[in-house]
């Protein structure tokens, strides 16, 4: 391992122990069925350095029988959220008991142990599942999102061992599986927490917003399909009207949609119930992903595009945006309205999964305490909101714990080629961290 000069014996074993994650290629196996990869070889490096941290650990099992009341909620949707067996994939939760928890205030440390895949593995500059360290960088998938804030969590709970300073209230941490599709993990263990009777004053979560900026809320994500059907044909000729049996190309109303898709962003893009001020970055309906044709010399019979809706707090309802969801509809049908094939053949609407959101208020007295801290270590401290989601609101709707996120990374590679996270924010990040613990739990 590189770097030395730059690290001390303590700082060595954090990095050490997220490149040991990485190494794990815990993709999520929603991406790769079929390969026999997952995250539960990363669960078991966790659990191991927790048990051998002397802390309380558990395991919770996504188990769809006791989530069943949850059924098309996020975190929960038959027939897509159960389509992946979690056989061995168990989140992992721990406990660092306080000396007086009954009378002292908690706090969770939480984040997900799975990453996206990289089949572009030939383009990066390192293998995305090596971990390489060089010049003061951790590379590969997940080293922002979020295996360095993983990590960092572990190694500020160890610190805070090391130091002799027991907290008076409990330090949870949860190690959660499966929040790159879906959330059920988190939806696993909020409920767990109710069930027990467990209810974390506070949470961070370690998504990547850098080791200077605090986040408070997030977005929620509603994916969804949206079906065009056309009508095949030799795509060598020119068509008849449809009127007279005409093919009519899938494809082609697909780019009709996307150009009115166009329109509806840009309408959101001035209306102040898309934005927020701490995101400054309005809501948007993206499409992430295009299928259709079945045949090189065929009009295409249907055409699906996959879309991503970004919604804010307000706009949620039980932790579904159900008016963000009616006036996409009703968008959709005044487009096809608009087109003379769509309006006798109107697209299909197929809501996939929904991911929540949550907002932490600017006045708490965590985020006064968490900035102050910042403030000593770095001189940051600015309050943010991240633009794309992270599972914290189950935490709030079931246990009643504020969440604010904050990790070492950059959101910006997240997902990207090239991940990488700076080992100078790894270190400041366990610093800090184990520094907020101490002070909120005495």
């Amino acid at each position: 391992m590189s770097d030395n000069n730059l690290l001390e014996h303590t700082d060595q074993k954090v990095v050490d122990f997220v490149v040991s994650l990485i190494r794990s290629q815990p993709i999520n196996p929603y991406f790769v069925q079929g390969r026999g990869i997952s995250e539960a070889g990363a669960q078991v490096i966790i659990k191991n350095k927790l048990e051998e941290l002397g802390l309380d650990v558990f395991e919770v099992p996504v188990e769809f029988e006791a989530l069943g009341k949850y059924e098309y909620l996020p975190g929960y949707v038959p027939g897509i959220s159960d389509r992946v067996s979690f056989e061995g994939r168990p989140n992992i939760v721990a406990r660092l008991k306080g000396t007086d928890s009954d009378n002292a205030r908690s706090l969770l440390l939480c984040g997900h142990c799975d990453v996206v895949a990289a089949e572009d593995a030939g383009l990066w500059e390192h293998p995305p599942f090596e971990g390489v360290v060089k010049d003061g960088v951790i590379h590969g998938r997940g080293a922002s999102d979020m295996l360095s804030g993983l990590g960092g969590m572990i190694y500020a709970m160890e610190a805070i061992i090391r130091s002799g300073s027991r907290p008076r209230g409990d330090i949870w941490f949860a190690s959660l599986v499966c929040e790159e599709f879906g959330g059920t993990g988190t939806l696993a263990v909020a409920d767990w927490m109710q069930r027990s009777g467990i209810a974390p004053d506070v949470a961070i979560m370690g998504e990547p917003t850098g080791t200077r900026s605090l986040s408070l809320l997030c977005r929620a994500i509603a994916f969804v399909d949206v079906v065009i059907k056309g009508r095949s044909g030799h795509l060598e000729r020119t068509p008849e009207h449809f009127s007279q049996g005409g093919a009519v190309d899938a494809i082609a109303k697909a780019r009709y949609i996307m150009s009115a898709i166009d329109k509806l962003n840009a309408d959101w893009a001035l209306r102040a119930d898309k934005d927020h001020p701490l995101i400054e970055d309005p809501c948007q309906a993206k499409v992430s992903m295009i299928q259709g044709g079945h045949h090189p010399s065929s009009y295409a019979e249907a055409c699906t595009l996959s879309i991503d809706i970004q919604s804010l707090p307000h706009e949620q309802d039980n932790g579904i945006p159900i008016g963000v969801r009616d006036e996409f509809v009703d968008f959709l049908r005044k487009a096809c309205d608009a087109d003379p094939w769509l309006r006798h053949n109107p697209v299909e609407v197929h809501w996939k999964l929904d991911a929540d959101c949550c907002e932490i208020p600017q006045d708490h007295e965590f985020v006064r305490l968490f900035v102050e801290k910042i403030r000593e270590n770095n001189g940051g401290g600015a309050l943010s909101g991240v633009q794309g989601h992270y599972d914290g609101g189950w935490f709030t709707n079931l246990n009643g714990t504020q969440v604010t996120c904050f990790g070492p990374g950059n959101m910006a590679t997240a997902h990207a080629r090239d991940e990488f996270c700076s080992i100078r924010e790894l270190i400041d990040y366990v610093e800090i961290v184990s520094q907020v613990c101490l002070e909120w739990c005495k």
